[in-house]
């Protein structure tokens, strides 16, 4: 990774694959509220003063294509295998597939290292798909628990990667594996409460971070203008870090926001009408018929 394109090429895939899950998210609390408006529309109908949102919400360490060609084909985990395994062969070709020089000393330690970290989410990959077809029998957290160790051990590689190097790479390479520590944390945590939306939000928004910080450390150590090093330099890091996390966070915000405003102006706009008895509540035995209904046609 020793390039500007081998930091945006780990960016770019970080960034595509915390985008793919963030807006799988939002389409779910989408829908979420879109039923919310239906049923609390029917539950007025019997005179019900609250009905609450509740989201149904279960997570996944891959997003399923929402195409019904390929909703029960493990898109996600495929491409991972295959992207994975050229990586590690692109890599070690470009080693020679030798990890000795002719001294007998170990050689091209950055591609072995480049290697390995495709090759953790190589077997993550794998046990998402095995774990999908039930082909072995797996621990129901098996996925979760794979994942969690690929992104420690991308951690390790840039923690161990840093040392050695100048103060300024350094710094500039600290938020990588802090950020990818913490992401091993919050998948471990998904495998216990599979039901926190939170937890995931925070999954897809920490790996967007991880792929942007990626663009940042190629701009800053092989841009056309690299940076010295030098103590303000050094300082400022920190401050760009955080101007990353500011602006990630007001574009999540301001895409629930959008949602949530296009869910209120779709529900103002359709209402959602049903015939009324003469007493002016609708009989509570039809209310639960028209809710199961909907049940069922949300599972077909």
């Amino acid at each position: 990774m020793g390039s500007y394109a081998g930091h945006v090429l780990p960016g770019s895939i970080f960034i595509i694959f915390g985008l793919w899950w963030w807006f799988n998210i939002l389409a779910k609390i989408a829908k979420a509220q879109l039923n919310y408006f239906k049923r609390r529309s029917l539950a007025q109908q019997v005179c019900t003063e609250k009905f609450d949102f509740e989201l149904d919400f279960e997570s996944s360490v891959w997003m399923k294509v929402p195409l019904p060609c390929l909703r029960d084909f493990p898109a996600e985990p495929c491409l991972k295998v295959i992207g994975c395994t050229v990586g590690i062969i692109a890599e070690l070709s470009r080693s020679e597939w030798s990890l000795l020089d002719s001294h007998g000393h170990f050689s091209h330690l950055n591609n072995f290292g480049h290697a390995t970290m495709y090759g953790s989410f190589l077997l993550a990959a794998m046990a998402e798909i095995l774990r999908h077809y039930n082909i072995l029998f797996l621990p129901p957290t098996t996925d979760y628990v794979m994942s969690s160790m690929a992104f420690f051990l991308v951690g390790k590689l840039f923690y161990f990667h840093s040392e050695g190097r100048n103060d300024l790479e350094q710094k500039v390479h600290i938020p990588l594996y802090t950020v990818a520590f913490s992401i091993a944390f919050i998948i471990m945590l998904e495998a216990w409460q599979r039901k926190s939306l939170i937890l995931c939000m925070v999954r897809s928004f920490l790996v967007v971070l991880l792929g942007a910080w990626f663009f940042q450390v190629a701009h800053v150590l092989y841009g056309s203008h690299p940076w010295q090093d030098i103590s303000s330099n050094h300082a400022f890091v920190a401050i760009v870090f955080s101007w990353h996390i500011l602006g990630l966070l007001a574009f999540l915000l301001v895409n629930l926001v959008v949602i949530g405003v296009v869910m209120f102006a779709f529900r103002k706009a359709t209402g959602w009408s049903v015939v009324l008895n003469p007493s002016g509540c609708q009989d509570k035995s039809e209310l639960h018929s028209l809710m199961n209904t909907e049940h069922d046609n949300e599972d077909a």
